[in-house]
């Protein structure tokens, strides 16, 4: 592992945060099954936000969009009962889930990103640090 890599997942593990090592890259563990994986490329940081099977924003728009046709459909063939209120009620609690899993894991990848800050001012480079953070697809 890059050992700016590994000093970087010290320093995480002094305030408290949850990292897992792997051969080439961090993996900071989150509550909801969101994590956030962290790259260094060249000096520069690389987010990546882990928080479903595919990338963040699909995960979403996907639930709403599958959600919406089902209740429709329920609506239109058994009306609006009790199965098609369960079934959006259900469907509210995934998207309040995949939603909070979002907004976790943007807020760990900002508080990685001050942190890499913090610890690249007090080890001045030669060029200034880049941060990018991408989501995985």
């Amino acid at each position: 592992m890059d050992e700016s890599l590994s000093q970087f997942q010290h320093q995480l593990e002094r305030v408290g945060v949850r990292v897992v090592p792997h051969r080439n890259h961090l993996c900071v563990r989150l509550p909801l099954f969101a994590s956030v994986r962290v790259h260094v490329e060249e000096g520069d940081l690389k987010l990546h936000l882990q928080t479903g099977p595919t990338g963040p924003g699909r995960v979403l728009a996907w639930t709403a969009i599958v959600l919406t046709v089902l209740v429709g459909v329920l609506a239109h063939v058994v009306g609006v009962g009790p199965l098609t209120l369960t079934v959006v009620f259900g469907g509210l609690a995934l998207l309040a889930l995949e939603l909070g899993q979002l907004v976790l894991a943007d807020g760990c990848a900002t508080r990685l990103m001050l942190q890499w800050e913090s610890r690249s001012t007090s080890h001045p480079r030669s060029r200034s640090p880049l941060v990018q953070t991408t989501s995985t697809r």
